[in-house]
């Protein structure tokens, strides 16, 4: 009103006018838009606190306590948007068209609240199709996993829902200037189906209409690598080893999104291990970039070593840590944040026992194919011969048996479960979560015929992955089609 009085400002009445627009125009027959896309774990403590009761109102809250203090609980915010707009401003029949991101339809844990399509005990809201545009990515410069929710308000989801996964013709993308027609013609539509792979709201298996699948679960449970946020703390490159006991190491900040020094330190080699990143795993193998992490963590406490233990017994590590204090306090999620601070301030989450195990069935967990290896201990010229480490862009099977690794793996890089995961773990950056074992057919390993002769191709492969032929797929494939079968998996 000071602005207006003085003549400065004459456009507030316009911009109240359009804030209070929604309020006042009531249920209409279509809403459409494009919400904000942030993760639950990135809105501020204020917002989340002031907002908790609209996401329990709806349902969205589908995991509570650790789990979603790690980030299990990664919902996003459109999902409220899509709830609380369906709620507010769309009358029974009525159409909602909103732009979310993809993976409240294929992600687990997080999105089965969303997936629901009820609101809280009221309306129910009908899923009539979804426009996939993950591989056209309409937002240039961003690597966002887009999707089109078409809904309409006043009845069930019925299943299977039409999925249209949008591609680019050729080479040309299309632009944020291009009209629409002249975006069509750059594109070309595959029609396929939606449908949930367990229960109502578990992940979207998404395939051709009349697919056959496998079904079944895993009786092994996965984990995710070491959380190493930020990188260019907990990721080192050794530069030598000294004639005093110490390693001389650089860290390497380039790897991560964190701004940090390059700095060069001596520092004991107890806590340095080979570290394995997602893009250094291939079928049979991974890829050795030379590449240590500083693994800080009691692994039977999850949680950082002892702080006077650390001082005590290996001093230049933790000085080499403490001048990150700061960052690392400061680094990461609203919830890893706020869990760092009451415990030694190098913590390193979500990393407990199964790091430590002799063997470890890895496959990345980031991109559009299943590809799997064993990693085990590994010679390294200035540590000596220690156990590998995979990195949170990793998901991994811990074993005991290198037999019963070969087994597992050799059925992780076939076809037939290539396939199966492929249908229902979304590509980027939520592809092949830990998560994807509970929609696999995969039984514990008794050292059965059928089982060895899996693991001995496994074996073979690892020995020679570079002589493994597409003969020698087609083999693996008819293996594993017969053994899963045999075992019971259930065709669907």
């Amino acid at each position: 009103m000071d602005l207006h009085r003085e003549g400065r400002d004459r456009i507030w009445a316009r911009i109240i006018k359009n804030s209070l627009a929604p309020v006042a125009i009531g249920p209409r027959d279509f809403v459409v838009g494009n919400p904000p896309w942030i993760r639950w774990q990135y809105l501020s403590r204020e917002y989340r606190s002031r907002t908790v009761h609209l996401w329990k109102k709806y349902g969205l809250f589908s995991l509570t306590g650790h789990a979603a203090r790690l980030g299990g609980g990664e919902k996003d915010l459109s999902a409220l948007f899509v709830y609380a707009c369906s709620d507010a401003y769309l009358r029974d029949g009525g159409t909602l068209a909103f732009v979310i991101t993809q993976t409240a339809f294929r992600a687990k844990g997080a999105s089965e609240g969303f997936r629901r399509f009820q609101v809280g005990d009221g309306a129910y809201l009908k899923v009539t199709r979804v426009d996939d545009l993950v591989e056209v990515r309409p937002f240039e410069d961003a690597g966002n996993l887009t999707a089109a929710l078409y809904i309409k308000k006043g009845a069930p989801t019925d299943y299977p829902v039409p999925y249209h996964v949008w591609r680019h013709k050729g080479r040309e993308h299309v632009r944020t200037t291009d009209s629409p027609r002249a975006a069509v013609d750059k594109l070309e539509r595959t029609e396929m189906v939606a449908t949930p792979i367990d229960d109502h709201v578990g992940p979207w298996r998404v395939a051709r209409p009349g697919s056959v699948f496998l079904k079944g679960t895993s009786t092994y449970q996965a984990k995710i690598g070491a959380r190493v946020d930020p990188y260019g703390v907990y990721l080192v490159r050794l530069a030598r080893g000294l004639d005093n006991g110490l390693v001389l190491i650089e860290n390497l900040p380039e790897l991560g999104k964190t701004m940090l020094p390059k700095v060069k330190a001596a520092i004991e080699p107890d806590l340095l291990f080979p570290a394995v990143l997602g893009r250094d795993i291939h079928a049979w193998f991974s890829q050795d970039r030379l590449i240590s992490i500083l693994m800080v963590q009691d692994l039977a406490k999850q949680r950082g070593l002892d702080e006077d233990w650390m001082k005590r017994e290996l001093g230049k590590t933790y000085d080499y840590l403490e001048q990150f204090k700061p960052i690392l306090l400061a680094a990461g999620s609203t919830p890893v944040r706020e869990l760092r601070t009451e415990g030694p301030f190098y913590s390193m989450y979500a990393v407990g026992p199964a790091a430590a195990a002799p063997y470890k069935v890895a496959w990345r967990r980031m991109g559009n194919r299943l590809e799997s290896c064993v990693l085990t201990d590994r010679f390294d010229s200035v540590l000596g011969r220690k156990l590998v480490i995979p990195i949170d862009t990793v998901s991994f099977i811990p074993v005991e048996s290198r037999r019963e690794a070969d087994y597992l793996c050799a059925l992780l890089n076939s076809t037939p479960i290539r396939e199966l995961v492929a249908s229902f773990s979304p590509g980027g950056r939520g592809f092949g979560a830990p998560s994807i074992l509970e929609h696999l057919p995969i039984s514990r390993y008794e050292a059965d015929p059928q089982q060895d002769h899996l693991a001995e191709v496994s074996e073979q492969a690892h020995e020679k992955p570079a002589a493994f032929t597409p003969a020698h797929q087609d083999a693996l494939d008819k293996l594993a089609a017969a053994y899963l079968t045999e075992s019971g998996a259930v065709r669907t």
